[in-house]
């Protein structure tokens, strides 16, 4: 029964993530459009944390890393209702640097500052969901 769990939870294209966990994930060399962690295959990652600016830079700090964001201007304007210290959500591709260091395409950002308690809630559906899948 946990293998077929596994199954169907792994077909789903987005994936809950701390930055912390970043440094495993890896392009399918098959298709890049495809993520990989572990044995899981994806599209999408999802993560939460606080915004933080930088001039023309975004971040995303979730207590376990930081993560830049990849900005065009219509990614830029989704940022603009979510101000420096905002706690939100995000939901986009990734890619990486030269070096390895990953950056975050966001799609979907929708602002939890004002939902008590965001933080303790994420992190448990984040080990709830790699529990999941690996236990």
């Amino acid at each position: 029964k946990k293998e077929k769990q596994r199954q169907m939870i792994g077909s789903i294209c987005i994936r809950k993530f701390f930055i912390s966990m970043l440094h495993e994930v890896r392009i399918d060399p098959s298709s890049h459009y495809v993520l990989k962690y572990r044995d899981i295959s994806f599209q999408r990652i999802w993560m939460q944390g606080v915004l933080i600016y930088e001039g023309d830079d975004i971040y995303l700090d979730d207590g376990t890393g930081i993560i830049q964001m990849s900005t065009s201007k219509r990614s830029r304007e989704l940022f603009d209702k979510s101000p420096h210290g905002s706690y939100v959500m995000l939901i986009g591709g990734m890619s990486f640097e030269e070096g390895g260091k990953p950056r975050m395409s966001v799609l979907k950002v929708a602002d939890l500052s004002s939902e008590p308690n965001r933080e303790t809630l994420w992190y448990l559906e984040v080990m709830d969901a790699f529990h999941t899948l690996y236990v």
